[in-house]
């Protein structure tokens, strides 16, 4: 959740039996229930699902929302499953998150001109700014490549706009910018919560490590 509310995203998501959405688009992550979070030192998967890999992400919107596309999706994971998004699910016992997502349009998201390039930058803004896509749209595009550069991926289940690196889509260079500010911020020490509660463009809130360039 840091890394989306770097670019001003809100999803604040439960599993999937304690949301109380009814008929809301939104986004939806199923996340594994073998794998370990990289920075535990528990030989178990962490308890709290939203602290484990995510292995597909989703979206639901029309007329059942959200809610009616995992209702469906869940079918499909069960052992005699002949989808391999159903296998892979029922292999990782994994289950699904889900809530409503929303953006400040007025969210400073200026510490991205000192890690990406200007074209990347401006690339982010104008994908931002499009009114041809939904926030939901948005935020599935950024989700899914952000855990691929965070490493936070369990299994290669994810096709759709899973082009991980030097594709110049908007959406990647902010994954990147955010991947690498998430990860500088933990090497650093810094207190990435906190950084986020004061939106600070500082260096020393936005922990730079180094510039992305398309190769």
């Amino acid at each position: 959740m840091d890394g989306f509310r770097l670019l001003g995203f809100d999803w604040s998501p439960v599993p999937f039996g304690e949301s109380s959405l009814t008929i809301e688009s939104g986004l939806y992550a199923w996340v594994d229930g073998r794998g370990i979070a990289m920075d535990s030192a528990s030989p178990e998967p962490p308890e709290d699902p939203l602290d484990r890999g995510v292995l597909y992400w989703g979206i639901g919107k029309g007329n059942e929302g959200v809610l009616g596309r995992l209702h469906d999706e869940v079918k499909w994971v069960t052992d005699d499953a002949t989808h391999g998004h159903g296998m892979a699910m029922h292999a990782r016992l994994a289950s699904p998150v889900v809530g409503p997502v929303s953006r400040d349009d007025g969210y400073d998201i200026s510490w991205i001109d000192q890690l990406l390039t200007e074209h990347g930058a401006q690339q982010v803004r104008l994908w931002l700014g499009d009114a041809s896509l939904g926030v939901v749209q948005k935020a599935e595009q950024l989700a899914i490549r952000l855990v691929l550069h965070l490493g936070d991926v369990g299994a290669p289940v994810q096709s759709l706009f899973s082009g991980a690196w030097a594709n110049d889509h908007a959406a990647d260079w902010a994954a990147w910018g955010i991947s690498q500010r998430l990860r500088s911020c933990r090497f650093e020490g810094v207190d990435t919560a906190q950084s986020l509660t004061q939106n600070d463009s500082s260096p020393t809130t936005t922990c730079v490590l180094r510039s992305k360039s398309l190769g």
